[in-house]
């Protein structure tokens, strides 16, 4: 119905309390719930709908093998990409998660990196009212996946893979694109060794790197201006 009165052709949702997952210690009970979520997602709220409303797998942060075996059964019930909750212990530039994104690109789908405003964000954790730990904890989220994998070499290693960068605004991206140039002209031979060329080189017009933007960001004209108009999405 709200597709309807858009008009919207159709969507692609995204877990809402399910985003603090990253919260579940115990490694085999966080697989079971991404595994319980995603067939519900698939077959009972998204099947409905005759392809209009779709869905992204929730994948487990601690076990990269059984990420990728949920992506592709994510995909086989039709599912249409694979989540990571930014917030928690894990970094999503870690060599181990290569799996995930190497059958992404061979499955054609997307990976979103999905902030969830949580205290689990390092530092969020000490103040004393939520709507400090939420400014601080959405942005702090995705500008620590992102620096993790840009430096790692992950947009490198796979340049046909979508990555989504999303509920954090897309404003900050050229001020961190020029951080992240600096450091790579500094140190990024011995640090950053996979790149072949600067980092801000890897987000374009019509690249595989996108943004999720606010309606509000007064900056966006201008950020689109530099990185591209095709790589700001914003929600509906």
């Amino acid at each position: 119905e709200a597709l309807d009165r858009g008009p919207i052709d159709w969507t692609v949702v995204y877990p809402s309390i399910g985003l603090f997952y990253g919260f579940i210690k115990d490694p085999d009970y966080q697989a079971a719930f991404a595994r319980a979520y995603n067939s519900w997602l698939a077959k009972d709220f998204c099947a409905p709908s005759h392809g209009r409303v779709m869905g992204v797998a929730m994948l487990s942060t601690y076990d990269a093998d059984e990420a990728e075996k949920e992506l592709r059964r994510g995909v086989e019930m039709g599912l249409v990409g694979g989540l990571f909750g930014a917030d928690g212990t894990h970094l999503l530039g870690d060599k181990k998660f290569d799996r995930v994104y190497k059958a992404a690109q061979e499955l054609g789908v997307c990976i979103a990196v999905h902030a969830s405003g949580s205290s689990m964000a390092p530092g969020a954790e000490l103040f004393p009212k939520f709507i400090q730990t939420h400014t601080v904890a959405h942005p702090y989220g995705i500008l620590r996946q992102f620096t993790s994998m840009m430096f790692e070499g992950v947009f490198e290693k796979f340049p046909n893979t979508r990555f989504g960068f999303l509920e954090s605004g897309g404003t900050w991206v050229p001020w961190w694109l020029d951080r992240m140039d600096e450091e790579f002209a500094h140190r990024g031979e011995v640090d950053a060794p996979l790149l072949s060329k600067r980092p801000s080189a890897y987000v374009h017009q019509g690249g595989p790197i996108f943004f999720g933007s606010e309606a509000e960001e007064r900056l966006l004209e201008p950020v689109m201006d530099l990185i591209g108009d095709d790589v700001i999405m914003y929600a509906s």
